[in-house]
């Protein structure tokens, strides 16, 4: 692997969820709250009023990649929005992206990728994260599974669950964009039912909670399959409850 890996995209939130995805696995960590606490893991992101990076700033982590590991065998610096680097400060780094020591990685963020230097990207191996816009429409699908819960046709149902998992998990880059794309829809599709006042905002509630337990799942490795299969039926016993 290259000392130097560029994520870019349209999405800042989806393209660091990818970029620490990737740090996750590189060093063994099995969350994100491992992972930031972690003595071979280091953010760095620009500080100043304009939101630009100072060459004080860029000297440390130029220092920092000549450093052993604290814990294992790598050593991954981050620097969000590196598009927000001069070009003086970008070729302060161009020696430590060419020639960076063999157990040490420095990841970049960037959703300005056009804006990035050509001697930086010469440099560095380019991860495209797709966005939130590129991510595909699940709407008419979970419509669809939604009807089919309502017939109680669930052996359909499942079958439905099984294809939406290996659509979400399958590219593990982005698959916590493509979970949150679809929690998003999953809320519009039940809340676009038309309803009375009192239903609308029983339902909207619960199902508001039901995303964020079901990410908090997510978080924790539960398979994707298993998450949908109870936020569908669980929301769908909510809106028999409160009719």
């Amino acid at each position: 692997m290259t000392g130097a890996i560029l994520f870019h995209g349209d999405d800042h939130d989806i393209i660091v969820a990818a970029m620490r995805k990737k740090a996750m696995e590189l060093l063994e960590v099995s969350s994100v709250e491992a992972l930031l606490c972690h003595g071979d893991y280091q953010e760095v992101a620009p500080t100043s009023k304009s939101y630009l990076y100072s060459m004080e700033t860029i000297h440390s982590v130029v220092e920092e990649s000549c450093l052993p590991p604290y814990r294992g065998k790598k050593r991954i610096i981050a620097l969000h929005a590196v598009d927000r680097m001069l070009p003086v400060h970008a070729n302060a780094l161009l020696k430590t992206l060419e020639d960076a020591p063999l157990n040490f990685i420095m990841m970049l963020t960037t959703t300005a990728y056009d804006v990035i230097i050509k001697t930086i990207l010469s440099r560095v191996q380019k991860e495209h994260v797709r966005g939130s816009k590129e991510l595909d429409d699940y709407s008419l699908q979970l419509k669809h599974m939604v009807q089919m819960v309502n017939e109680d046709k669930y052996e359909s149902f499942f079958k439905e669950v099984e294809l939406l998992d290996k659509l979400i998990s399958e590219d593990n880059m982005v698959s916590e964009g493509k979970f949150r794309h679809f929690l998003e829809l999953f809320m519009k599709v039940y809340l676009s039912v038309d309803a009375p006042d009192n239903l609308f905002a029983a339902r909207s509630g619960h199902i508001q909670k039901r995303i964020h337990n079901a990410l908090i799942a997510f978080q924790g490795n539960i398979r994707v399959k298993h998450i949908i299969e109870n936020l569908f039926l669980e929301s769908q016993l909510q809106s028999y409850n409160t009719q």
